[in-house]
């Protein structure tokens, strides 16, 4: 690792990615820090490379942190790289973020990403019967005040017909 870790300051875009991917082939656990500042890289590719590398490991603990990044970054692919991992957190974890993205109708790509994956998550909602946690469906119904007015009439009945149980 010591051998590829200058190379993420280096000012060509290519060999950074390489490096991040390296890092992440080698030992991604243990780097999870690392990749979340690389997700705020000024160059697509490497913030791509970055978010790709948090995927291959767990990351649900640092998802305040991706929070913060997708609400306070000027880089759209940024944004759009935190969007992916918050809507790819667990079940229950996801879908406060997925409504919040599907809601974003200011940033196109985030909004098509809200919106497949909130089909996603109505169609699978019965293969997995884990119930969530009180926090959980706090966070939910939050979310659901804030912006449930801007999902379509029949998709949020059919979402709170889902979580009516709990």
């Amino acid at each position: 690792m010591k051998l590829i870790i200058p190379f993420l300051k280096h000012r060509n875009a290519g060999i950074v990615k390489a490096a991040v991917h390296a890092i992440a082939m080698l030992d991604a656990e243990h780097y999870n820090n690392l990749f979340l500042e690389m997700l705020d890289h000024e160059h697509k590719g490497v913030s791509k490379e970055a978010r790709k590398s948090l995927l291959k490991s767990y990351y649900k603990d640092k998802k305040d942190t991706i929070y913060r990044l997708y609400g306070n970054s000027n880089n759209v692919h940024t944004r759009y790289n935190a969007a992916v991992l918050l809507c790819s957190l667990p079940k229950w974890d996801s879908i406060p973020y997925i409504i919040e993205m599907y809601a974003n109708k200011g940033e196109s790509d985030i909004y098509l990403l809200g919106e497949s994956r909130f089909s996603r998550w109505i169609v699978n909602f019965n293969k997995s019967f884990e119930t969530p946690t009180k926090s959980q469906i706090d966070s939910i119904k939050q979310v659901l005040n804030k912006f449930g007015s801007q999902l379509e009439k029949s998709e949020r009945k059919e979402f709170e017909f889902c979580i009516k149980g709990f």
